[in-house]
């Protein structure tokens, strides 16, 4: 059995980190939950550590990965700014709209969307719990990445078909997703943007964390397209982080200071 002073040694041989400074930081990461030390030095796994593991079904290390990036964190540095101006900061930062210079970006973007499946995975079964998706035969998944939830909804509605619609640098990553979930031959992908136009034709359109993206202006445009492209009747379908009345705590409050920094979107109470 190892003390934890050899654990830590062979842990930071592991990740290329100094030893010392690997047990440190262990010790904080114990005391919140994530890791646990054994009476014999060794560590393991907590529930909260195994969502860190890229190999998990509730993987969020996609998620972990984009959040600690140095560019998020350097975003998150200028809050303040956004806190007084009430506008968002990185266009002034970067010199362009979030989303477009997230595209200039190729390794943070590819995370970027990893860490959007990581979310989808995350509210799929709860989404697909929640509503009943059986009475339609053509279900549009607007700006639905590589298509996670999309691939959900169709495995509980085996009857239906489904296209997936998003910019053309998202859904060129969306293949092999939709072969792993076995959906791919039942998924049409079109590429564009919502603010021109949207795929005709479909009974179902589900917009998954789209709307607290975008101020409420731009918002408004989005579902104008959608209505364009719809007759009377077409359901449209927002999976959305709503705001709860009370002052406890709730990750959607912190992703509205987030949506303020990045596109001075916003979590909606309603």
């Amino acid at each position: 059995d190892w003390s934890s002073d050899v654990c830590s040694s062979d842990l930071a041989d592991r990740v290329g980190a100094n030893p010392d400074g690997l047990s440190r930081l262990l010790r904080v990461l114990i005391s919140r939950g994530v890791f646990r030390r054994r009476r014999d030095g060794r560590y393991d796994l907590t529930a909260l550590a195994r969502t860190l593991r890229w190999d998990t079904p509730d993987s969020m290390a996609a998620f972990a990965r984009f959040e600690g990036s140095p560019q998020h964190r350097e975003h998150w540095s200028h809050c303040i700014d956004a806190v007084r101006t009430g506008e968002a900061v990185v266009p002034k930062l970067r010199g362009m709209e979030a989303f477009d210079w997230l595209e200039t970006q190729s390794e943070l973007s590819d995370v970027f969307n990893a860490a959007m499946t990581n979310t989808s995975d995350l509210a799929a079964g709860a989404v697909t719990a929640a509503y009943d998706f059986a009475g339609y035969r053509t279900i549009v998944d607007v700006a639905g990445g590589h298509g996670r939830l999309l691939a959900a909804i169709l495995s509980a509605t085996p009857t239906a078909t489904g296209v997936l619609f998003d910019l053309p640098h998202v859904v060129a990553g969306a293949g092999p997703l939709l072969r792993k979930h076995g959906v791919a031959e039942r998924v049409r992908i079109v590429e564009g943007s919502f603010f021109d136009a949207a795929p005709d034709g479909g009974d179902l359109y589900v917009l998954k964390n789209i709307i607290h993206d975008w101020p409420d202006d731009k918002a408004g445009q989005i579902l104008k397209t959608l209505r364009a492209a719809t007759p009377t009747g077409t359901t449209v379908a927002l999976v959305e982080c709503v705001i709860p009345p009370h002052d406890r705590d709730f990750l959607g409050k912190t992703m509205d200071l987030e949506m303020l920094i990045y596109n001075a979107g916003r979590e909606r109470t309603g």
